[in-house]
């Protein structure tokens, strides 16, 4: 069987005839999703991502909050002996992946 390949459609035009997909990324959408899938404390919103860029291929940098005091944000990402970011890594092609606390305090960064 072939590859998989993962996008995330964010726009479809509906047109008179037919429905055309208009935008698709494999930017930081993707790697939010992926993220989403791997850490349930994501998806359930105990932890926000607070900001994320990313260079497709290359890197990723990911800042993220917890919205509950008892959850670690990187911690939860990050998985027991790294495994839940080894998986995303291995998703976007051997991508590296920084995770980061965020703090609003530019002081203390």
């Amino acid at each position: 069987m072939g590859e998989r390949i993962r996008a995330y459609l964010y726009a479809v035009d509906e047109g008179f005839r037919r429905c055309v997909s208009k935008a698709f990324s494999r930017a930081s959408e993707v790697c939010r999703q992926t993220f989403e899938l791997e850490a349930p404390e994501l998806a359930s919103g105990a932890i926000e991502v607070k900001a994320l860029a990313r260079e497709p291929g290359s890197r990723t940098k990911i800042a993220l909050a917890s919205l509950e005091a008892h959850v670690d944000p990187v911690g939860s990402l990050v998985g027991q002996r790294g495994v839940r970011v080894s998986t995303v890594m291995s998703e976007l092609g051997g991508e590296r992946i920084d995770i980061i606390e965020w703090n609003d305090d530019a002081k203390n960064l």
